[in-house]
């Protein structure tokens, strides 16, 4: 079940989608920056945006990328999203086998059942906080030898970082096995300072996707990015189709990745508020996992109730959608749920709800 889908939240339970809060979808509360909604706007009324076909390969997106994170624009592969970069990178790669550790997106089951791929599920530990033991998962990649490791961080649905050394030795480990290290970045944006985009370009062993749907808000416009090798940026590409990316899309994007005024803001609206939605909530019967990301994962256990009973509470009592993680194979109980960082006011009303389901003390 993905996060996000307020229309059918709101036809399954009766109610008006206008009335309702979305905190299952990681999504920026503050919505496209000025300058996004600015050259949105004047594409739409300049008939030549849908006219003519997308420039190919993005030249003025892909340039401006490089010049952002000092990369060979080379290496930039432009796609329908990171999730369908991260399907034209199981096309290119053709992996048997594939190291993941789990809870995941559950796009990565479905990328390795559309290519044949097996994939190795390694258990993250809940009493952990999820946190990857890289020491622990190298040795089993080394058991395994997988001929692809998949690395999320921050890590989805915890929030739980890999820095970029942990993340740089299991990809070496990996490259000693002949394996490729595929890192997912679509949350790393609230913690850029650990990104590998640069290894990245410059290794034949290492691939990042990187999303624009997440921080900069505009999720239904569908635009990501891969970062390689030059010699593996054009093996991915050839498995895109010709135009994978819209011009309105690509408009949206290059008005995006350098407008540093809107980051600094989403930043610190993040940092804040994160810090006092974790602050508040510890003083709480459930237990908040730290998180470098824009979403707390929490486990409820505490209120007696499963997370699918918990989530239509909210729904039909409070108008807020969380995104209910029962449907995550790996939870050894069925009370987590996972909530976006949203605005002052939006988290208040979260935590209201949330109070008032507390069990008497």
């Amino acid at each position: 079940m993905h996060g996000g889908d307020v229309l059918g939240v709101a036809a399954a339970f009766g109610v008006d989608p206008a009335t309702l809060i979305d905190f299952s979808a990681n999504i920026n509360p503050l919505g496209p920056s000025q300058n996004v909604r600015d050259a949105i706007a004047s594409a739409a009324v300049d008939i030549s945006s849908v006219t003519r076909y997308p420039q190919p390969h993005a030249p003025v997106l892909t340039q401006k990328i490089a010049a952002r994170y000092g990369i060979d624009r080379s290496s930039i592969v432009i796609g329908h999203g990171t999730a369908g970069l991260l399907h034209a990178v199981m096309r290119a790669f053709r992996p048997r086998t594939m190291l993941v550790p789990i809870p995941a997106f559950s796009e990565y089951s479905h990328a390795c059942a559309a290519t044949g791929c097996e994939l190795l599920p390694y258990p993250l530990c809940q009493k952990n906080d999820f946190h990857l033991d890289t020491a622990a998962f190298i040795a089993c990649m080394l058991r395994e030898r997988p001929d692809m490791v998949l690395i999320n961080t921050p890590h989805n649905p915890s929030g739980s970082l890999v820095n970029r050394r942990d993340v740089l030795a299991i990809a070496d480990a990996a490259n000693a096995i002949g394996a490729v290290t595929l890192i997912d970045e679509a949350f790393i944006d609230y913690i850029s300072e650990e990104s590998v985009l640069r290894e990245a370009s410059a290794k034949e062993s290492i691939v990042v996707l990187r999303s624009f749907t997440k921080f900069y808000a505009f999720p239904s416009l569908r635009v990501g990015y891969a970062v390689a090798s030059i010699n593996n940026a054009r093996r991915i590409e050839r498995m895109l189709p010709s135009w994978p990316v819209s011009t309105i899309a690509l408009i949206a994007a290059e008005a995006a990745v350098d407008d540093f005024e809107f980051e600094q803001r989403s930043l610190e609206h993040n940092t804040n508020e994160r810090a006092r939605l974790t602050e508040t909530l510890a003083s709480t019967t459930l237990r908040v996992i730290p998180s470098a990301a824009n979403y707390l994962l929490l486990d409820c256990k505490m209120l007696g109730v499963t997370s699918a009973v918990l989530r239509n509470q909210l729904i039909t009592n409070h108008a807020i959608i969380v995104r209910d993680c029962g449907d995550y194979a790996s939870f050894t109980n069925e009370a987590f749920i996972r909530i976006a960082i949203r605005t002052n006011a939006e988290n208040n009303h979260l935590l209201a709800a949330l109070r008032l389901l507390e069990p008497a003390r």
